[in-house]
């Protein structure tokens, strides 16, 4: 008997394969076939089949199912299925299934090219795929088992495409396979190894303009698609085929072993030179953090491949360590020239004139030993003059300090015997360009290097301030030359000196303090003036004006509205400013300013702008951020501050847009630093009505995530902009969602004040609308209280009233807060109803957070079902919920969910589906980084494992939560501790529910804001 799964499921009958017409059939002999020849237990074999919706008598479901299989088996001669004592087993071999078969092929395949017996490999790859008729279980439902296989078989069958790629690659026989590629690029067009195969395949065919042309592609398309860079991988065979290397060692690159011809070496007695200067400055004795790109220097300055490239450009800002690490570079280098190392300092930024090509030409050739009368005067002769001298002789030249590469492109070496090392600010791109000149550009250092640097120059013995080093080495924020300047001043006496530091912050700015008293030519204010006097007048205006931004991450977006240009104009000064490496590349499209640039920017502003033009930009890009973030909060914003819409009457939401596939939440946890940037930017400016605008959207978003402190933070500036402004819409705005961070808080009293006032304010105002909203949030504060009679009274009362007033868009967010409090004090019934009328409320609603509200609705009403003993019904319903969570990206209402529908299955006597939620569970807390979140998701997961008879695996998670409890409550970890130590566990998870549940009152978040990520008391408003 054969049995086909790489498709739809077919079982071979005689000469004909035939398939199952049931779907529940054709899951079951799949479910059955993925674990043959191994039993699967009743238990787990129902989460498979059902695990949308149990059956109210699953192990009659499941018997009713294996019996429909099993006649479908024995009427076509099949195999039977065995009861056995741990479950049901399918009596088959694995290897009568194709996907063993496909397997082994692909495996034999692998060992095949590793061995390197190319057509053997491709022989059995083509085997495998040959196997391969359809998406693995084309006709089969899905199930847990299923979903979860078959991605790892689609990714073994793109590891046997690939392979058959290669082989053919290895034998050069290239037949077709360009289409073939082609074919996978349409269904894959982001994959970055058929990219580089399609160029390899391109360049081996001999064409090699295509090949660059599908680099460049590959480029393109990951950048809109995905919007990140190629991968090392391709970028390293691009550089392999610009620098024309051979076919087998760009194999190579992909890790295929094939035979080479031999390489001829350069010779090993060169002809000695006229002279052979030594003129590589003294190394510094100070240096790290850039070991990794002296590894890489090093490699590119080795010499004996005719194919290396000839020449390296050291790019980085002013103060990045370029000359540093090309003198050392050199120094390291040295012996392996013996012809002679040669400096020119090619003055780019030093306040002098550039030093001309012909110049460097000629200085490098006076230091050869040529005369002065025998070097040409004009460019061209020089340089071939230059580059016949050079061709003889065996050289390293460092060049120092480029403005351009035209200054440049005259010293590279045409012969491979010399080496070419150049630093510049600018990323000289008509340079590295060519296939002769490799790009090392320094990014700044990481705090452990910072770290390192200081400690090397200052020493720690000496140093009795713990706060002392992570200070500077958020000053020196990674530039090499900073650092240098900071430790020198702190050398002889770190504390004491510390102290005048501190002092020279305080009156001076941070560059002031990157001064060493005496030498103003070494600090970073003068490296920053040298690269700033090389601008255009349109790019030194762009620079200045990026300090005007609040954030200094900028995009060209950013930067157009601030210059009050187009976003083309915009991206255009950012190239040039990145360029000068007067800003770096952050991620693609999106460019940051240094500390110190940006504090030298603000500067230049001050001393080159005026007063009006500055309050005039600053106030039209506060604008455009307070319209990005209103169009991101995705609600009806009828029911929202009307002073925001009269604020953004005129503004164009087009330009907010979110990126394919993103959901709102997404927008604003990348977004969020930036509005925070902009409301902050706001009150310093004098701006309050546009701050409190600010700060009320980002409210919106840090109580769906629950991120306490910065939601405390914003409600306060919020609120003393709106104060400042004598605004009473602002106030009441901000008082309410400080009302309701109190809720989260637990600080009850103080939350029924500020919703009270809240109340009171907009009844003021007239605005009934808001009045009726808030007070929803104040029932909820109630029943929280303890009041729980008036707390519904509330909700009800704002429910009816909602209802008159015909606002249907809100009214399922104050039914679903009344299905919570209806449960609190026991009236099931009303609750379900209530929450039944919610999900009739939204249902033909669309709006960007219809998947939080329909989650949420969904929630409420599966904990209605399940308090009601409806508990099939609440699983269903908390499925449904989740799904609309996980939608929305709402890890916040999902790890909650999750835990519902645990206790759903654990109720159901589902042991095994509710110990897989509550470790689902368990993942998203740890990743939300909240330690008492975390203790309660180990506490459930420790006490099901015992109730489910497996103490055994209990002890893991109840030990790290002994571990975790220690930090927090040490008391109840010693306890915790010796419940542990029982060797009777299994008769302590009475005990130990107890624990977690005495520890989850003590939750230090009731009057601590910093932890985050809870789920919210109940939806509000």
């Amino acid at each position: 008997m054969r049995f086909r799964l790489l498709g739809p499921l077919e079982i071979r009958a005689g000469a004909e394969w035939v398939s199952p017409e049931s779907p529940q059939q054709r899951l079951t002999l799949a479910v059955l076939l993925l674990n043959a020849p191994h039993p699967i237990s009743e238990e787990k074999l129902l989460d498979e089949l059902w695990s949308e919706v149990p059956p109210a008598d699953g192990a009659a479901a499941v018997r009713k199912d294996v019996e429909d299989a099993l006649r479908f088996l024995a009427d076509h001669g099949g195999p039977p299925i065995l009861r056995t004592a741990e479950g049901y087993r399918i009596d088959v071999d694995p290897k009568e299934l194709d996907l063993t078969a496909f397997n082994d092929f692909v495996e034999q395949g692998a060992a095949a090219m590793q061995d390197g017996r190319f057509r053997e490999a491709t022989r059995l790859f083509e085997a495998a795929r040959g196997l391969w008729r359809d998406t693995p279980f084309s006709d089969v439902p899905a199930a847990p088992i299923i979903v979860a296989e078959r991605p790892r078989i689609v990714l073994t069958m793109r590891r046997c495409q690939f392979g058959i790629i290669d082989a053919r690659l290895a034998l050069d026989d290239l037949a077709d396979l360009p289409g073939e590629i082609e074919a996978e690029l349409a269904r894959h067009p982001l994959s970055e190894e058929l990219w580089i195969r399609k160029a390899l395949v391109s360049n081996q065919l001999g064409r090699r303009t295509e090949a660059l042309d599908a680099f460049h592609q590959a480029h393109v398309t990951l950048a809109t698609e995905l919007g990140i860079e190629p991968g090392e991988e391709l970028r390293r065979a691009r550089v392999g085929v610009l620098e024309g290397e051979s076919p087998a060692a760009l194999l190579r690159m992909l890790g295929i072993a094939v035979p080479t011809s031999a390489v001829s070496t350069l010779p090993t007695t060169p002809r000695k030179p006229d002279s052979s200067p030594s003129e590589i400055p003294p190394v510094s004795p100070f240096f790290e953090g850039r070991s990794e790109e002296l590894t890489v220097l090093g490699d590119l300055l080795a010499a004996g491949d005719p194919r290396a490239s000839t020449a390296v450009a050291i790019t980085g800002m002013a103060g990045s360590g370029k000359t540093t690490l090309a003198v050392r570079g050199a120094r390291a280098a040295a012996e392996q020239y013996p012809d002679g190392q040669v400096f020119v300092h090619l003055r780019g930024h030093n306040g002098d004139e550039p030093l001309s090509p012909l110049a460097a030409v000629s200085k490098i050739l006076y230091a050869l030993g040529i005369p002065g009368n025998a070097i040409p005067t004009d460019l061209d002769e020089a340089t071939a003059h230059y580059h016949a001298v050079v061709a003889e002789r065996r050289l390293l030249i460092l060049a120092d300090d480029a403005r351009a590469a035209d200054q440049v492109n005259p010293l590279v070496p045409q012969h491979p015997g010399s080496r070419l090392i150049v630093t510049a600010r600018s990323r000289l791109d008509g340079l590295t360009a060519t296939g002769g000149v490799r790009s090392l550009p320094l990014d700044p250092l990481s705090d452990a290097a910072s770290r390192a640097l200081l400690t090397e120059i200052i020493g720690t013995d000496s140093v009795d301030r713990p706060d002392l080093l992570p200070t500077l080495v958020q000053l020196g924020a990674g530039l090499p030359l900073s650092l240098r300047i900071l430790g020198a001043q702190l050398r002889d006496d770190p504390s004491q000196r510390f102290e005048e530091l501190t002092r020279r912050l305080g009156s001076g700015g941070l560059l002031t303090a990157l001064e060493i008293h005496g030498e103003p030519a070494s600090s970073v204010r003068t490296a920053l003036d040298q690269s700033y006097a090389t601008l255009s007048e349109d790019t030194r205006l762009a620079f200045r004006r990026l300090s005007w931004l609040p954030d200094p991450v900028v995009d060209a977006r950013a930067t157009a509205v601030v210059l009050d240009c187009d976003v083309e104009a915009a991206d255009r000064l950012l190239s040039r400013l990145a360029d000068g490496q007067l800003v770096q590349q952050h991620s693609t499209g999106r460019f940051r300013l240094h500390d110190a640039v940006r504090v030298y920017a603000e500067e230049r502003s001050q001393q080159e702008d005026s007063p009006d033009e500055r309050a005039t930009a600053v106030h039209r890009v506060l604008r455009w951020h307070l319209g990005r973030a209103w169009a991101a909060i995705g609600r009806d914003r009828a029911f929202c501050p009307t002073g925001i819409g009269e604020e953004l009457a005129e503004f164009d939401e087009s330009v907010f847009t979110l990126p394919a596939g993103w959901t709102m939440l997404r927008w604003w946890d990348i977004g969020r630093p930036v509005i925070a940037a902009a409301a902050r930017s706001a009150m310093q400016h004098g701006l309050h009505r546009l701050c409190w605008m600010l700060s009320y959207c980002l409210t919106t978003y840090l109580q769906q995530r629950l991120r306490l402190a910065e939601w405390q933070e914003a409600s306060a500036l919020g609120t003393s902009a709106a104060m400042a402004a004598d605004d009473n819409e602002g106030r009441a705005w901000l008082k309410n969602a400080e009302g309701k961070l109190f809720v989260e808080l637990g600080r009850l009293p103080e939350a029924i004040d500020a919703i009270g006032e809240s109340i009171a304010t907009f009844c003021r105002l007239g605005n009934a609308e808001a009045e009726l909203m808030v007070m929803t949030n104040l029932g909820i504060a109630r029943c929280m209280h303890g009041d729980r009679e008036r707390g519904v009274e509330l909700l009800e009362r704002s429910v009816a009233q909602s209802q008159r007033l015909g606002l249907t868009a809100r009214l399922h967010v104050g039914l679903n807060n009344l299905t919570m409090a209806y449960l609190q004090v026991g009236r099931i019934d009303d609750a379900i109803a209530s929450g039944r009328r919610s999900l009739e409320v939204l249902t033909g609603l669309d709006y960007p957070l219809l998947n939080d509200d329909r989650g949420r609705a969904l929630d409420s009403l599966g904990q209605a079902y399940r308090r009601a003993d409806l508990l099939h019904k609440a699983v269903q319903a908390h499925s449904a919920a989740l799904r609309d969570f996980e939608i929305a990206d709402n890890s916040v209402d999902r790890i909650v969910c999750l835990n519902n529908l645990a206790e759903c299955h654990r109720l159901l006597g589902n042991r095994d589906s509710a110990i897989a939620m509550f470790s689902l569970a368990l993942d998203y807390q740890r990743i939300a980084e909240d330690s008492w979140s975390i203790l309660a998701g180990l506490g459930r997961l420790g006490v099901e494992l015992i109730d489910a008879g497996r103490a055994s695996e209990a002890r893991k998670p109840l030990s790290e939560a002994v571990a975790l409890l220690r930090d927090l409550d040490a008391a109840r970890s010693e306890e915790l501790a010796e419940l542990l130590d029982s060797s009777e566990l299994a008769d302590r998870a009475g005990a130990l529910s107890a624990l977690f549940a005495a520890a989850q009152r003590t939750d230090h978040q009731q009057n601590d804001p910093q932890q985050n990520d809870r789920r919210p008391a109940a939806p509000s408003e």
